[in-house]
């Protein structure tokens, strides 16, 4: 059992507390560097995300009807030798230092354990949260409860109401719209492009259609596939929530995945790729574009993205913990 205080309720969210939830990311976005807002139909599909049961992976907490605070844990299918999971909450910062940020990464925790007991796995795990570099606090919540640093981001972003750099399409290559005929092709080049990256998940059919192209924030019509004949050889896809603006209230637009699979690599179909999208970006009235790296990209995509305007703005930090693997019933 939890202690979150006197006054305080805690149970499992559900699709009804979207607009309360709703409101509590508004409230952080304003005082919490890189923080995002997002709209009521965009958490309830969080909600509904593959393989997550809000009635046992979400809780949240509430002083009489406001929600103060919200925490989730994702089990994340990835392609590596052991099973992830992520952790998610925020708290209200009228709310902040009473306990409830520690009591809730207990549970989160607490869960995560039942969840690996009980997966039927014999590999290890992995449970990993993030929090922005410069929060002190959450830092100390973290590193209290023993998850100790162990990856490093970054957020960018583009002016694109300054001059953009171009890129010329690489011989042999074409661009296109990302048709809905394409989707499961671009799938398979993700799965390809990613599988050597850090906790990038391994995207079956369902988990790729509800959390990337038949998301409500996916952007198909700023997306960009490039083509060698009939096989795709690298893609840009765009999303953007309906609340989505930077520290200063600028509309932005993410590039969310930027992949190009290995027999392209190294021919600039990147930069190529994202300056065609930047410039439709533009021309769609967007100020700015953003996206996220990770600070050890075994193919050097941060470099590519400097070149291409972009500029960090944000830091980031993954703490994380081992858990070992299921102990076997024993047979008599």
């Amino acid at each position: 059992m939890q202690t979150f205080g006197a006054d305080l309720i805690h149970r499992p969210l559900t699709a009804a507390d979207a607009p309360a939830w709703a409101e509590l990311t508004a409230a952080t976005q304003k005082v919490d560097p890189g923080g995002e807002e997002y709209s009521a139909s965009e958490l309830a599909e969080e909600l509904a995300v593959p393989g997550f049961d809000p009635a046992t992976d979400s809780l949240g907490v509430f002083r009489g009807d406001t929600l103060v605070a919200i925490g989730l844990v994702h089990r994340k299918p990835t392609g590596e030798p052991e099973l992830r999971y992520r952790l998610d909450g925020a708290v209200h910062p009228d709310h902040r230092r009473g306990g409830i940020g520690t009591a809730l990464l207990r549970w989160q925790r607490d869960r995560t354990r039942r969840m690996h007991r009980d997966s039927g796995s014999a590999l290890p795990g992995f449970v990993y949260a993030s929090r922005h570099h410069g929060d002190a606090d959450h830092e100390k919540i973290l590193t209290v409860a023993g998850m100790e640093p162990v990856r490093w981001f970054f957020d960018m972003t583009c002016d694109l109401t300054a001059p953009l750099v171009t890129a010329p399409v690489p011989e042999g290559l074409r661009f296109a719209d990302h048709a809905v005929s394409a989707d499961e092709a671009v799938r398979l080049a993700y799965v390809e492009t990613f599988g050597d990256h850090w906790g990038s998940p391994q995207a079956d059919p369902d988990y790729w259609q509800h959390n990337f192209v038949g998301s409500g924030i996916f952007r198909r019509d700023l997306s960009r596939l490039a083509y060698d004949g009939d096989q795709i050889a690298g893609y840009v896809l765009c999303f953007r929530g309906e609340r989505d603006r930077d520290d200063q209230g600028r509309e932005r637009v993410w590039l969310g995945d930027i992949g190009v699979r290995r027999p392209w690599r190294r021919r600039g179909v990147a930069a190529a790729l994202i300056a065609d999208v930047l410039a439709r970006c533009a021309a769609a009235g967007f100020p700015r574009a953003a996206l996220g790296v990770d600070a050890d990209n075994p193919t050097g995509a941060l470099g590519v993205y400097q070149r291409a305007g972009f500029e960090v703005v944000h830091r980031w930090v993954s703490h994380g913990e081992q858990l070992p693997a299921p102990a076997r019933p024993t047979t008599g």
